[in-house]
């Protein structure tokens, strides 16, 4: 018997076969290259160079701003969020959305504490906008950098007890009658331009130690006339009692405690020789 039948239907098993594979290894190509499309990572990111700070000596409870730039360099629109870390504690998040392009500064806010930290930050999400899917970028992670933050000066106890009392006074001023309100905002007034004017003075006067000049000599770019000599010694004695007193009138929270006891004592003195006329008629 004749056995073409089994060799024709042999070759289109063949030939089906053929086309199968040509069909699946196109597909895997078509879907290895969409997933390559996707995998490559996009042109953005932070920006070249470290994170940074808005002071790079900051105080034991001093409010500060951390930075990082971030761009987009691609051809798609990317939004995502930064977080913030200080010694791999985060600090807080801020989202971004950059358009193709764009470049743009992120900042959170961090209460310093004492002692040496490392800052830096990293993207935690990015997403192409347009296809909404998740985009891998170049430049997830910015360079961190080291902050030492000094300890905060204490505050002196007399100090911030008579920071105490100025309030305690203010605020009952403030709660008394009109009359009596205008009157006390009139004597801190003055009190308060005396007090200026004392710092003005004394710190003018500690800074006149410098060298005299005689007629004619030249210092830098101006001459100057001459003037009554006065000597090193008086000179130094005027400046240091400048620097002792110079305190006194430049805190407000030492000025008044003292001058409200200075106004008491005169009043005293005074009320003691207006009770007693005949001791004064006596000498």
């Amino acid at each position: 018997m004749p056995r073409t039948p089994n060799v024709n239907l042999f070759g289109a098993r063949i030939r089906i076969m053929r086309v199968l594979g040509i069909s699946l290894l196109s597909l895997f190509l078509l879907l290895s290259t969409h997933a390559y499309a996707y995998a490559a990572e996009l042109p953005a990111g932070f920006a070249p160079g470290p994170i940074w700070v808005s002071k790079q000596q900051p105080t034991a409870g001093e409010r500060v701003e951390l930075y990082a730039a971030v761009y987009n360099a691609s051809d798609t629109s990317l939004e995502g969020s930064i977080t913030f870390l200080v010694d791999d504690a985060e600090i807080g998040s801020v989202p971004f959305v950059l358009n193709d392009g764009e470049t743009s500064i992120k900042s959170v806010e961090w209460t310093a504490v004492a002692g040496p930290h490392t800052v830096r930050a990293f993207i935690n999400t990015a997403i192409e906008r347009n296809s909404k899917q998740t985009a891998s970028i170049e430049h997830a992670e910015v360079a961190n950098i080291s902050v030492q933050v000094a300890e905060k000066e204490p505050t002196p106890e007399v100090l911030a007890a008579v920071d105490t009392a100025s309030s305690a006074i203010s605020l009952a001023l403030a709660s008394s009658s009109p009359l009596v309100s205008n009157i006390a905002q009139t004597v801190v007034q003055t009190t308060e331009s005396i007090r200026t004017a004392g710092e003005a003075f004394l710190s003018e006067a500690a800074g006149t130690s410098t060298p005299s000049v005689s007629k004619g000599e030249v210092l830098g770019a101006e001459t100057y006339a001459a003037e009554p000599e006065v000597s090193s010694q008086d000179s130094s004695l005027l400046a240091n009692v400048a620097n002792t007193l110079l305190p006194i009138f430049r805190y407000p929270a030492i000025f008044y405690p003292l001058f409200f006891i200075l106004l008491v004592v005169l009043f005293w003195i005074v009320a003691k020789r207006l009770r007693n006329p005949s001791s004064r008629r006596r000498r």
